[in-house]
């Protein structure tokens, strides 16, 4: 990792605001060449998932990737807050 991420242990990742489903996502779709997207529940992602997707090639991480899937994440949290409000 380049040394503008710099750390990236649980309570850095925490600290910088991820949420725990947007690391989730991103774990279960990185070495694959699927798109990443903003599964809102463990469910959706377990049954998209499979091991034949993995690529042999090495996985490569991208912060940037993180951020803006975080970003996804947290207007969609935002939006169903907002929905179940509104009822």
């Amino acid at each position: 990792m380049s040394k503008r991420i710099g750390s990236m242990s649980l309570k850095d990742i925490r600290d910088r605001g991820i949420e725990p489903m947007t690391l989730i996502n991103y774990c279960a779709r990185i070495g694959t060449s699927d798109a990443i997207e903003a599964f809102q529940s463990i469910g959706e992602l377990v049954d998209d998932y499979s091991l034949k997707k993995i690529s042999r090639s090495p996985a490569r991480f991208s912060f940037d990737e993180l951020m803006g899937l975080n970003k996804k994440i947290i207007q969609n949290i935002s939006f169903q807050a907002k929905r179940v409000t509104a009822r």
